[in-house]
C-alpha cells in the first residue's frame, strides 16, 4: 500500500497549480493566496471550490455546528451520569470529557495543526479538480488528487489527508442529500438478536441512511482530523463501520474511531431512545452477516432485497513510511 508524505501534499497546491491548472475550469487553483484570503466560514477555509460549493459548504458548517450541540452536552453530563447514547457508543465514563472535548473541537474549527501558506491549521477543504492538486510519494511519484477520488470504487466522497490540515472534498460529495432525509428518524433494533436493525433504507450498514449525506460526511472526516491530531494516536486499522460495528467496540477503541463519533453526534441530536442492551452486548451472535437486512417495522423480506449502495467515503492516510492507504468505506 502507498502512502503520501505530508509537505509535498502542502507543496503541490502551489506548485501543481502553477503547472498544470487548465485555463478556464470550475476548480482553478491560484498559484498564490495567503490562508485569510480564502473563503471561509468560522475558522474553517474553503480552498479552490466553485461559489455555489463555497455557500454549499458555508450552509452545512453552521447547521453541524448546531447538531453537535446536544452531542456537547450529553457528552459533558456522562462523565458522572453517562446517557444510553453514550453507553452504546463510548461505554467508559472517564472518556466523555475527551468526547465532549473533540465535539467542541470540530463546532469552533480549532486549529491543531501549524499554520501553513495556504492554511490556518484548522480543517481546510479543498476541491480539487483533474490535474490541480498532486501528493507526492517520497521516491517522487505523483498522485493526481481529482483521480484519488474517482480510484475508489464506489466513488469516494471524502477524504482526510494524513498530517496535514487538508480534507479533500469530491465529485461524489456533492451529488449527496445536505441532510438526513428525516432528522427524527431514529434506527430501529432486533431486540432478538440485541442488535440495531438494517432497514430498507439502509443501503449500507445498519444506520447508513442517517449519515449518508453532507452534513455527516462531513463531521466524518473532520473527527479523522482531530483524531490524528491527537499526541501518540493509534490509528484503528482497520476502521469500524456502521452502528453495529461501533457499537460493539470496547471502550479503547471506540474513541479511536469516526463512526462511534458519528451515530453518537446524530442519534443525539435526533433525541433517539431506543438502543440495544449495551449490558448484555457480550451475549450476542458470533455469526452475523450485517449485509443482510433485519426485518425491521413494517417491513417485508422483498422490501428488504432492494436497493443498492450507496457511494464509499474514503480516506487518505499518510503515515511516517511514506506508504498510501486507501481507506474505504464500504
Amino acid at each position: 500500500m502507498k502512502c503520501w508524505i505530508a509537505i509535498s501534499l502542502l507543496l503541490a497546491c502551489t506548485r501543481v497549480a502553477a503547472l498544470s491548472v487548465p485555463a478556464k475550469t470550475d476548480h482553478d487553483i491560484l498559484i498564490k493566496r495567503d490562508a485569510e484570503d480564502w473563503p471561509s466560514s468560522g475558522k474553517y477555509h474553503i480552498v479552490a471550490c466553485d461559489d455555489d460549493q463555497v455557500r454549499l459548504m458555508q450552509t452545512l458548517l453552521p447547521a453541524l455546528y448546531d447538531a453537535l450541540l446536544a452531542g456537547i452536552h450529553d457528552a459533558n453530563t456522562s462523565h458522572s451520569h453517562p446517557s444510553a447514547a453514550y453507553s452504546v457508543f463510548f461505554k467508559d465514563a472517564k472518556n466523555a470529557p475527551f468526547v465532549s472535548d473533540l465535539l467542541r473541537d470540530v463546532a469552533l474549527g480549532t486549529a491543531k495543526w501549524a499554520p501553513s501558506r495556504n492554511s490556518n491549521g484548522s480543517p481546510t477543504f479543498i476541491c480539487p479538480g483533474p490535474g490541480q492538486l498532486a501528493l507526492d510519494d517520497k521516491d517522487g511519484t505523483r498522485k493526481d488528487a481529482y483521480q484519488i477520488c474517482r480510484d475508489s470504487d464506489p466513488p469516494s466522497a471524502g477524504s482526510y489527508v494524513f498530517p496535514s490540515s487538508w480534507i479533500m472534498l469530491c465529485p461524489t460529495f456533492f451529488q449527496q442529500p445536505m441532510f438526513p432525509a428525516n432528522s427524527t428518524c431514529c434506527p430501529s433494533i432486533s431486540r432478538v438478536r440485541n442488535r440495531f436493525a438494517r432497514k430498507k433504507e439502509d443501503l449500507d450498514h445498519a444506520g447508513s441512511s442517517m449519515v449518508h449525506n453532507q452534513m455527516w460526511i462531513l463531521f466524518h472526516e473532520l473527527v479523522h482530523y482531530y483524531l490524528f491530531a491527537q499526541p501518540d494516536y493509534e490509528f484503528l486499522n482497520p476502521e469500524v463501520y456502521g452502528l453495529n460495528g461501533a457499537w460493539r467496540l470496547n471502550p479503547a477503541d471506540s474513541i479511536r474511531n469516526s463512526d462511534n463519533f458519528v451515530y453518537y453526534a446524530a442519534t443525539v441530536n435526533a433525541k433517539c431512545t431506543n438502543w440495544p442492551d449495551y449490558a448484555h452486548e457480550n451475549e450476542r451472535e458470533l455469526l452475523e452477516d450485517d449485509s443482510v437486512p433485519d426485518l425491521a417495522e413494517n417491513q417485508t423480506a422483498s422490501d428488504a432485497a432492494e436497493g443498492s449502495v450507496i457511494r464509499a467515503n474514503a480516506t487518505v492516510h499518510v503515515d511516517r513510511e511514506g506508504s498510501v492507504n486507501f481507506r474505504k468505506r464500504v
